[in-house]
């Protein structure tokens, strides 16, 4: 059931109704959404909703017994035990075809012949989203940042919140946990709030990200067919296309949640504007950004800190080898959470470079700007740096959408081709007015909590009411036939 479908608009109307119909019935409106998520999450395939229940019910035992725990080492353990049943079923559903392919392959290079499974086994959608969000209960229960939560319903709610369930944002239950327990009364201007950015995320999703994907699955899929020129169209068009699709659909999501009275994070903060891959990070995907630094990047750069011998490591500053060591790893299970494919290997290990490369230039690039006396604020430095970090993200976006390895050198080989100065073949009609005016008004409200937030840039009611009627018959004359949530197979 997706947030564009009909279906959808279906599901949810009786369920606002209904739910506010319980104003001041707490446990029976967490009651109501924990059976509205779980036939959500059913009308996809009821057969993973047993998954779901089990491993969120792991998580609420598991935090109950961690918590219980006399002495450190079972504490430990518990956490440990925990934390395997969590990776092992992910990995087991999303990396089991991966892992025997892999083996198959390396074996053959010693005339081993190893079966490879005739098909991937299916994997439940959301799968990473609500094991992620386990993994940091069980983990904030363990340090004590998050008290056991007792009622189990409560538990559920929060690691399968239908919003959240297939898109995101991350919100983790020691953020989203004490509004569920919190009473909730309407609050018209939330819900307000609310429908504006489910409007923005609907503009996003289905004019922009849907027209994108047509042009630029056409062109991923016979690129051997086009020029260079056509092909770095092809890169633009799923650039804009894989930030469209997953923004908009993270708009609708924390604009449904307000619908309900639940304020979630914001996901994404036109990083296309960013000057630098650090900046880009910090504002793509930040609930997954933020996930990975706090229980991968931090934990393990604190553990290395403690066992480097030295001021130097490997003939390099200990500083240095903690960070290059930290970003790696990271880097590379970013990669892997995306799907079992070596291209996204490859994608999460050239951004990890990138911000290697960004993190030992940085002093240098500071002393010699310093020297030259060039101002760093400045437009034109500002320019060439946004211009740079788009270059940069265009390149790895094409390895990231590529079938395989062979198919991303293949593409960039051509795109960087004589022909990259030739006239493209592709006609794009209306497109491209579209894009421009979906990222002028990203620009000007780059500095608001979210696109439609007109509080001050539109006075008069009138105007405001303009604008959304203007939106919605965009939507409806230039919408693209649907294509499915892009990060959904992840």
């Amino acid at each position: 059931m997706q947030f564009t479908s009909p279906y959808f608009a279906a599901f949810l109307i009786p369920v606002f109704a209904l739910y506010w119909m319980l104003n001041k019935h707490g446990k029976i409106q967490n009651l109501l959404l924990l059976l509205a998520s779980y036939t959500f999450y059913a009308y996809w395939n009821w057969r993973y909703l047993s998954l779901l229940f089990f491993v969120s019910m792991f998580s609420y035992v598991s935090g109950l017994l961690i918590h219980k725990a006399k002495t450190p080492s079972s504490k430990r353990a518990l956490l440990l035990s925990s934390i395997i049943v969590c990776i092992t079923t992910l990995c087991y559903f999303k990396y089991f075809a991966f892992f025997i392919n892999t083996c198959a392959d390396l074996l053959s290079q010693f005339d081993y012949t190893l079966p490879k499974p005739a098909s991937s086994l299916l994997m439940p959608l959301g799968m990473s989203i609500y094991i992620f969000l386990s993994l940091s209960y069980i983990i904030d229960v363990y340090h004590d940042k998050l008290p056991p939560e007792r009622n189990a319903i409560n538990v559920l709610l929060s690691l399968s919140f239908f919003p959240i369930i297939f898109s995101g944002p991350v919100q983790k239950p020691i953020t989203l946990l004490p509004q569920v327990g919190n009473e909730r009364v309407f609050n018209l201007t939330l819900a307000r709030e609310g429908l504006r950015q489910i409007l923005w995320g609907l503009f996003m999703k289905t004019v922009i990200a849907d027209n994108c994907a047509v042009l630029a699955n056409q062109i991923f899929h016979n690129y051997a067919s086009y020029n260079g020129s056509t092909l770095l169209l092809g890169a633009v068009y799923y650039s804009i296309q894989v930030y469209s699709d997953f923004a908009g659909y993270s708009e609708i999501a924390i604009g449904v949640s307000k619908l309900f009275g639940f304020t979630l994070m914001k996901n994404f903060s036109n990083p296309y504007f960013s000057r630098d891959m650090t900046e880009f990070w910090r504002t793509w995907h930040i609930s997954l950004t933020s996930w990975f630094r706090e229980y991968i990047f931090l934990p393990m750069a604190y553990s290395i800190s403690r066992r480097c011998p030295g001021e130097k490591v490997l003939f390099m500053k200990s500083e240095l080898f903690i960070y290059i060591t930290g970003i790696s790893v990271t880097w590379l299970l970013t990669g892997l959470w995306h799907g079992g494919n070596y291209t996204f290997v490859v994608w999460g290990l050239m951004h990890g470079a990138i911000l290697v490369l960004y993190h030992i230039l940085k002093k240098p690039r500071q002393k010699l700007f310093r020297r030259w006396n060039i101002d760093n604020s400045g437009l034109p430095v500002r320019s060439v740096e946004r211009a740079v970090t788009l270059w940069t993200i265009l390149v790895t976006w094409i390895v990231f959408r590529a079938n395989d390895l062979g198919a991303a050198a293949g593409y960039l080989r051509r795109m960087l081709s004589p022909s990259l100065f030739s006239r493209p073949a592709v006609p794009a009609g209306a497109l491209p007015f579209l894009i421009v005016f979906f990222f002028m008004i990203e620009w000007i409200q780059k500095d608001k909590t979210y696109a439609m937030d007109l509080d001050g840039a539109v006075t008069t009611k009138s105007l405001r009411w303009s604008l959304y009627y203007g939106l919605i018959f965009i939507i409806v004359w230039f919408a693209g036939s649907k294509h499915q949530f892009i990060y959904s197979q992840f």
